[in-house]
């Protein structure tokens, strides 16, 4: 929660009784740079804790540098009723969910050969190419006595865009279903959200997600590589409009100014989500943006004398020994995010939960716990949650929790969690509208989520 003084910070978790808060949309945030090596997929349990995660609502995880050998695509979870219904057209002649399933496919066991097909590698969408495993065509074909009826079930095994997304499914279980996911270039976003065991749960009920829309940045080589940039997907929940963005910008101690302009490009170029007048920071009630944001503790930073500077050896010590003593205050003045921020150079009125945690970078793999980095690189606060809302909105967004997990161990990143609480936003009840020979007042209600309109 912010305080008189600008900052915000973190929020002990409270007790609650079990089932959705109508007034709170409860969101793990999860971001973390893969380092392009294959996950311990055991190691789960130390950022998506389940009994801790039982009473939320959505799950948004981005990915970066997330592409590596011999990942394979599996059948995964399923997407419920609710949130296909919401993202993909219905054929109502057929009863087919476009792009939900494989075209004519309503028995599951048919495809029991396409269980597992290894990647050789992805398009821009994400999705793999893959061959059908018997050689005979696409396995998104079946033979005919598989035509799809009216009553199809939606809630069906789906093919994911890799085993990443599938091991998270199956971690999560069969209370949350996929909503929105997106990839580009190594960057992954992908959002579940809880609906329950059946289509008769509270959750179910109560998240139900409309207006989805999508879109992405590239910033990398040349302002056009896919090596670096930006996904945005944006959507209504509860009356609440959100807009949540995984970003990897550039790397090096030394580019400052180029991640600030990358925070600006991928907001210009993700215009297309939503409402074109605006970017999805601010046509949104709250704006999440995660990511591999790269800002370094730069000790030189506002030393302009280069004579005075020093050596990467000497910083990367003098760092090492602040991590050492927990002087994670004294890190943050020297943290080049903040210093922009301070300086109004990018990230205007963005917010950040405390940081009492240990630089996440550049840390030495398969050496679970704090205080292993590497000495190519001084270690900085590379991994960032950080949130923005509407001013009349400010104050609605309450950080309950703000941590890296030192226990995964298989990337030189360590990974962090934010999980933030979001009051509910209150669509107006008086509206206006101009007629020939002057403006009238309206009164509008929701009833079942259609808006009717009484003059």
């Amino acid at each position: 929660m912010a305080t008189a003084t600008g900052e915000t910070k973190a929020v002990d978790v409270e007790v609650s009784v079990e089932g959705p808060d109508p007034n709170t949309i409860k969101v793990r945030c999860l971001t973390w740079n893969v380092g392009n090596t294959k996950p311990d997929f055991t190691e789960l349990k130390y950022t998506l804790d389940l009994e801790e995660l039982k009473n939320y609502d959505l799950l948004v995880v981005g990915t970066q540098e997330n592409h590596y050998k011999n990942q394979t695509l599996k059948l995964g979870h399923t997407a419920s009723r609710l949130d296909v219904g919401s993202m993909h057209e219905i054929d109502t002649e057929g009863g087919q969910a476009k792009d939900a399933t494989p075209t004519g496919v309503t028995n599951f066991e048919d495809m029991a050969e396409v269980v597992e097909v290894e990647a050789e590698g992805e398009s821009e969408d994400g999705r793999a190419d893959s061959p059908a495993p018997n050689g005979e065509g696409s396995p998104r074909t079946t033979p005919d006595k598989h035509k799809p009826t009216k009553s199809v079930e939606l809630r069906q095994e789906t093919l994911l865009n890799n085993e990443w997304e599938v091991e998270i499914c199956k971690h999560m279980g069969d209370e949350w279903s996929i909503l929105e996911r997106a990839a580009f270039g190594e960057m992954k976003l992908f959002i579940m959200i809880h609906t329950g065991s059946d289509e008769g749960s509270v959750w179910a009920t109560h998240n139900v997600a409309t207006g989805l829309g999508k879109g992405t940045s590239a910033t990398g080589i040349g302002g056009v590589g896919n090596n670096k940039g930006g996904i945005a997907i944006s959507f209504h929940l509860r009356n609440t409009y959100m807009s949540f963005i995984s970003a990897h910008l550039n790397a090096h101690l030394e580019h400052e100014k180029r991640r600030n302009s990358d925070h600006c490009e991928i907001r210009r170029e993700t215009q297309n989500v939503g409402n074109g007048a605006l970017d999805v920071c601010e046509e949104v009630d709250h704006c999440v943006w995660i990511g591999d944001l790269n800002y370094r503790c730069d000790i030189d930073r506002n030393e302009l004398d280069k004579k005075k500077h020093h050596t990467k050896e000497e910083n990367w010590a003098t760092v090492k020994q602040m991590i050492d003593d927990k002087e994670y205050a004294k890190l943050l003045e020297i943290d080049q995010l903040n210093q922009s921020i301070k300086e109004g150079l990018a990230w205007y009125r963005f917010e950040e939960g405390a940081i009492d945690f240990a630089p996440t970078f550049k840390v030495l793999k398969k050496e679970p716990g704090p205080g292993h980095y590497k000495k190519q690189r001084v270690p900085s606060y590379c991994d960032r949650v950080l949130f923005k809302s509407s001013p009349h909105l400010k104050g609605h967004v309450e950080v309950k929790k703000y941590v890296s997990c030192p226990d995964v161990s298989t990337s030189d990143h360590k990974p962090v969690v934010a999980d933030l609480f979001i009051r509910t936003s209150s669509p107006p009840t008086d509206v206006y509208s101009f007629n020939v020979g002057g403006r009238r007042k309206q009164r509008r209600t929701s009833v079942q989520g259609r808006w009717w309109w009484w003059w």
